[in-house]
């Protein structure tokens, strides 16, 4: 999931937005942070829980809150 994203930011003007959705357990994973620091982007992003305890960030399926993706993107817009 990182591969497409990481390389479509490289192309990205300075100070849009970046919304990552990240697994609650993950906070060694800052690739998309880093560089959109680097880009002088905005990051967001959004924790979420996996369809599989067990799997690793690059290996399951996210489950994302419909209600805090809206206020996430809401924001996103407010702050454009």
């Amino acid at each position: 999931i990182h591969g497409a994203g990481l390389t479509n930011m490289l192309f990205m003007q300075k100070s849009q937005n970046i919304l990552e959705f990240k697994l609650k357990n993950d906070f060694t994973n800052l690739c998309y942070f880093s560089l959109a620091s680097a880009l002088e982007l905005n990051y967001y992003y959004q924790l979420s829980d996996s369809d599989n305890i067990q799997t690793e960030t690059f290996d399951g399926n996210f489950i994302v809150d419909k209600t805090l993706l809206e206020k996430n993107i809401q924001l996103m817009i407010l702050n454009s």
